[in-house]
């Protein structure tokens, strides 16, 4: 629940608005179950969450463009006390054009609640509402007024005394959108010199309108300072009308009534509909004149006939009240000779503009005429045939070769039909025949109709000047078809796509390098790391980034935060992520959460709402990991990889090594070279930012202990169990704390947050505070530095799992190598039975007691047993010691 909340808010709002009492179940259902359903990306539209000051949770948005600038209206609207993302469902009910009457459920986009009134909201572009009238005029029309209504959601509205209002484009200020999200830190601005509102009032009352820019040159402080006096409006500037993303284009005030005063003073005169304004034109003595110049109280006029006078405007004023001068009608303004000359000109070639400057400068008799003397004279009237009609000389000189011909189709008008048709039900389908058995097929149609079928390229012709994206995504769907498709490179003058300033839009995404590495002490291959990176869009400027062999988690994704406070003490305005599960844990959410950060999801199979990151990942591709030995870039063609050339056996590269080195290239090599898209380096592009709009936090992040387990990932199962002897353990290795003496712990499931990138320690959540475990393997800590530290708990999280995984592996080949000595040792206990026979057996006539075997034809006799073969009798007993 919102604001209303807290106390008897609610009742005495509910009271005040005299709303019908069968309203307030209806709201309260609002407010206590929005939203009721999941907003999501679909195909172009890029929705996320925005994390309210006023409401003090997340609100979805399924538009970025339209929902997410009007929650920024909302959010700042004093008049509005609560609105609700997603509420509830409406039923519409209403009858269409056949007479088919249809019901369904509708989710309108915001229920709002104002100072006297409440009802849903649902926004969508006007040319949707204008294609859904023409569909259904039951649904959506226009009232008396020209806006756009939903009589059904009205009427469901109107039963329980609430509003439904459909919003567009038009009533939407984006503009005013942008500049609040530029502002949204400094609300909690803290100024920290008492005296600058005060300079800057005084500077601002003797030279008023001031830019944003030259009011920071003026006081001598940050632009930071600047944005922190107008947020709290100790000055003032009209954020509706400028930008200030662009500060040296941003007028300020010292209040909203100088402000107003001096547009008054300023604002373009007007006597008898004439404002004076360069480029307006109006009558004197029935000869059109234009007004060329204003400057100083002075105005120069020029007439049609080309003399320009000079006049002070108040001679001027007095000719309008005197009604000599007389506004110019409209249909001679839109054909004044200038619009004309402009519209020729832009339909000459190079070549016929110096044609025609020749045949002027023959004509004025500056060059010799190459013309007869009836050509000149032909043209001399044409020249004045054209001035008579109100046109430039330009117009009587210039040829007319290109209306010459017949442009008329050839094809009658019922092969032109039928082609269109043929087209649209046999080529433009997901069957994707080629073009020339397609025209095969039509020539077979056209003779079963007894027409003459086009020739070849004709057809051919028709084909190529259909859009190119409506064929190839009726051929190959929307994701094969996503290559044709319209590049924007700006949404709008307010809405930039890669933002208006640094940490403004941030992009995170990962990507396996193509590297295999090796570990250092043993020369195991430990596979290809995973590259996860935080880039801001405005500077295109790395953030941080995260190496380590874990596939992406929303373990990652904190680290990439984390990392970002630990380098700049700023946290991201908004994240671009795509639809990967990492980043829909509750984790990082409430992270996002905690510091306002907002969230944007990419839409799918949409690569270009990513272009930033994913052309970064290309071009590290490109010129750093295929330049390392073992890099991957030949397993794109595995029928070329050979047992020399597989990057398994080349690879050199440990993870330290790589770490180091691709740091280096990331903060250092790639920040400092000029970008292509920013003819600058992300360095220079993100501190002129940071000059121009403002770091965008007033108050600087502690990266400290407490900020640390806040980006910490949780244990998998979420809890560890206590043993009284051991303590906790996780990751395969064990953890301790002095609070685990306690009895009353023995065999408790506490919480632990653990840190990827330290083994060392652990935290548990223990008697209501988190405490800090340390590891029982000494040599862990030991001799070692911060970032050593690292990078031996990442190594240590890979190889253990290599351990396990490969244990079966292990054990069998353990027990081929028992099975050996089991049977070396059967092998040997029978070498030791036949040497102790061959001992005890006695021989005969001195002959060796083993003698080699003699062919014989008489069977063999049975062995006799040790006991058989040695008299007992004879054997004389041991004497005692």
């Amino acid at each position: 629940m919102g604001p209303l909340s807290v106390g008897k808010k609610f009742d005495n709002w509910f009271l005040k608005t005299k709303l019908p009492e069968s309203a307030r179940a209806v709201i309260e259902d609002i407010r206590n179950n929005a939203p009721v359903r999941r907003v999501k990306s679909g195909q172009g539209n890029v929705s996320g969450s925005f994390v309210s000051h006023k409401m003090g949770f997340s609100i979805d948005f399924e538009s970025h463009t339209l929902e997410l600038p009007y929650i920024h209206m909302l959010e700042h609207d004093p008049a509005v006390v609560e609105y609700y993302g997603q509420p509830s469902q409406i039923p519409l009910n209403y009858q269409r054009i056949g007479g088919k009457r249809i019901s369904f459920y509708s989710t309108p986009d915001f229920f709002v609640l104002r100072q006297n009134c409440a009802g849903w909201v649902e926004i969508k572009p006007d040319s949707r509402l204008a294609a859904m009238h023409e569909k259904d005029p039951a649904r959506i029309s226009r009232n008396s007024s020209g806006h756009w209504i939903c009589p059904p959601a009205n009427e469901y509205a109107a039963r329980y005394g609430l509003g439904f209002e459909l919003v567009t484009e038009a009533q939407i200020d984006t503009k005013l959108a942008n500049n609040y999200e530029l502002l949204s830190p400094y609300f909690s601005w803290q100024n920290p010199d008492p005296a600058l509102p005060r300079k800057a009032e005084s500077l601002l009352r003797e030279y008023p309108g001031l830019s944003a820019a030259e009011l920071r040159e003026a006081l001598d402080c940050p632009i930071d300072d600047v944005w922190g006096l107008i947020a709290k409006r100790l000055i003032y500037c009209d954020l509706s009308k400028y930008r200030l993303a662009t500060p040296h284009k941003a007028p300020v005030y010292a209040s909203e009534r100088q402000a107003k005063f001096v547009k008054s003073s300023v604002e373009i005169p007007s006597y008898a509909g004439i404002q004076l304004v360069e480029g307006n034109t109006f009558l004197w003595n029935n000869i059109r004149h234009t007004i060329l110049h204003i400057n100083n109280q002075h105005v120069a006029i020029q007439s049609d006939a080309g003399s320009v006078t000079e006049l002070s405007e108040a001679e001027l004023v007095k000719l309008i009240r005197k009604g000599s001068l007389l506004p110019a009608p409209e249909s001679m303004t839109q054909d004044r000779p200038a619009n004309v000359a402009a519209g020729l000109f832009s339909q000459l070639s190079n070549q016929e503009l110096q044609e025609i400057i020749m045949k002027q400068k023959m004509l004025a008799g500056e060059i010799e005429a190459n013309y007869s003397s009836r050509t000149l004279q032909r043209y001399r009237a044409k020249i004045r045939q054209a001035r008579l009609s109100g046109k430039p000389e330009i117009a009587g000189l210039a040829h007319s070769k290109r209306q010459r011909g017949n442009r008329n189709p050839k094809l009658p008008a019922l092969v032109r039909e039928e082609m269109a048709k043929f087209i649209e039900q046999h080529y433009k389908t997901n069957k994707a025949i080629n073009v020339a058995a397609t025209y095969q097929l039509f020539r077979n149609h056209c003779k079963g109709l007894n027409l003459i079928p086009p020739s070849e390229p004709t057809f051919y012709k028709a084909i190529k000047a259909l859009p190119r994206y409506e064929v190839a995504r009726a051929r190959t769907g929307h994701r094969g078809a996503y290559e044709s498709k319209e590049f924007y490179y700006y949404l709008s003058d307010e809405c930039r796509r890669h933002g208006g300033w640094p940490f403004h839009y941030c992009h995170i995404d990962h990507t396996e390098a193509d590297v295999e590495l090796v570990d250092k002490e043993t020369g195991l291959n430990l596979g290809r790391p995973w590259l996860s990176l935080l880039i801001d869009s405005f500077s295109r400027r790395v953030l941080a980034f995260v190496l380590i062999f874990d596939p992406p988690s929303y373990r990652t994704c904190m680290l990439l935060l984390r990392t970002c406070v630990e380098r700049y003490s700023r946290f991201p305005q908004y994240v671009i992520i795509d639809g990967g599960k990492e980043f829909e844990s509750i984790y990082f959410d409430s992270l996002l959460g905690l510091f306002h950060c907002h969230k944007k999801t990419r839409p799918p199979a949409e690569a270009r709402f990513g272009a930033v990151l994913e052309r970064h990942f290309g071009a590290s591709n490109t010129r750093f990991f295929h330049n390392l030995a073992g890099n991957t870039k030949l397993t794109r063609t595995p029928r070329a990889v050979t047992k020399n050339f597989d990057p398994k056996r080349l690879a050199v590269w440990t993870l330290e090594d790589l770490h180091a080195c691709l740091e280096k290239y990331l903060y250092e090599i790639y920040d400092q070279i000029p970008h292509p898209s920013l003819l600058q380096s992300p360095q220079s592009a993100f501190n002129a930012g940071i000059r121009n709009t403002g770091s965008g936090a007033p108050q600087l992040l502690p990266y400290d202990e407490g900020f640390k387990i806040l980006t910490l990932p949780a244990a998998r199962r979420g809890t560890c169990k206590i043993h009284p002897n051991k303590g906790i353990q996780l990751n395969y290795v064990n953890y301790w704390n002095e609070l685990f003496r306690r009895s009353d712990l023995d065999g408790a499931k506490v919480e632990v947050r653990f840190d990827p990138y330290d083994i060392s320690t652990v935290y548990a959540f223990v008697d209501k505070r988190w405490v800090k475990c340390s590891a029982w393997n000494s040599f862990i800590t030991k001799g070692t530095t911060e970032k050593e530290l690292e990078l031996i708990s990442t190594l240590f999280r890979k190889k253990r799992p290599l351990h396990n995984r490969n244990r079966h592996l292990h054990l069998e080949k353990y027990a081929e190598f028992l099975k050996d000595v089991t049977d070396q040792e059967l092998h040997l206990q029978q070498r030791r039975d036949l040497a102790l026979k061959s001992i005890l057996q006695p021989g005969e006539s001195g002959q060796k007691t083993n003698p080699s075997p003699t062919k014989s034809s008489a069977k063999p006799k049975q062995k006799a047993s040790i006991a058989e073969e040695i008299n007992l009798d004879n054997l004389t007993p041991l004497e005692p010691l």
